[in-house]
């Protein structure tokens, strides 16, 4: 195991990039002595390890923290191309659980870890935001279905869901559950998510849906907006059945009446 004390307070850039351990990764502890500990961009990119276990004493993980790669031929360095031709996931495993000190989830900081089976946030969780492709498995060159199953219970601090946070997560089988915080959803933020089932909820507070935002979430069985809704608009294709010109479409399975 790699174990980094509760007495860090910050891990720097590129700090353990391409490392591959057997054991786990443990970073932080849970002691009320520990010190506020951030993540800084690419500490654990193209890192593998058995599992990933979080102390309490992480309050921040930051861009491309444990990302995979997904790049040119050119070295990949801090202006990250997305024009890719390399595809590398992570190889991480078990389940990923987000302790409640955390506030924030920067851009593609789980990136391509695809191993993961599980994503839960603990209770009494402080986090605020999950920037733009945070759990996604999409690039442009080929799609990575993540591993995350069960349910998914977004926090209820949570205002800010980026675009792709959760593109591609399929696996996902339970119920979704976006807060009432959470003011607007991005593009394709829910894309392909096609495992969830049973009732969506748009709360009041949302003003917008952005394009292809629930696309193929076709088991579904129901959407409710929620009265006083101040929502604006939904975007191109964001409640769209996945298709592709044939009979074997799939479309969603909606029931009851909508009322917009």
């Amino acid at each position: 195991d790699l174990s980094i004390p509760g007495s860090v307070t910050s891990i720097g850039k590129y700090a353990f990039r391409n490392c591959n351990f057997t054991g786990d990764i443990i970073i932080g502890d849970n002691q009320e002595t520990s010190k506020s500990l951030t993540i800084v961009q690419y500490s654990f990119s193209d890192c593998s390890a058995a599992g990933l276990k979080l102390g309490k004493s992480v309050t921040s993980i930051s861009d491309y923290a444990f990302a995979g790669t997904s790049e040119s031929k050119s070295e990949w360095g801090d202006n990250f191309s997305r024009d890719q031709d390399i595809v590398t996931t992570r190889d991480f495993s078990g389940e990923l659980v987000i302790p409640n000190s955390v506030t924030s989830i920067g851009n593609y900081a789980f990136y391509l870890c695809d191993k993961f089976t599980s994503l839960s946030f603990e209770e009494n969780s402080q986090l605020k935001t999950i920037g733009d492709y945070a759990f996604t498995g999409y690039n442009n060159y080929t799609s990575i279905y993540m591993g995350f199953t069960g349910e998914l219970i977004i926090p209820d601090g949570v205002t800010y869901i980026g675009n792709h946070a959760f593109h591609n997560c399929n696996g996902f089988t339970g119920e979704l559950v976006i807060p009432n915080g959470v003011t607007s959803i991005g593009n394709y933020t829910f894309y392909n998510c096609s495992g969830f089932t049973g009732e969506l909820i748009i709360y009041n507070n949302i003003t917008s849906i952005g394009d292809y935002a629930f696309y193929r979430c076709n088991k579904l069985t129901s959407l409710y907006f929620e009265e006083n809704s101040k929502l604006k608009t939904i975007g191109n294709y964001a409640f769209a059945g996945y298709y592709n010109g044939s009979s074997s479409d799939y479309s969603m399975e909606l029931t009851g009446e909508l009322i917009i």
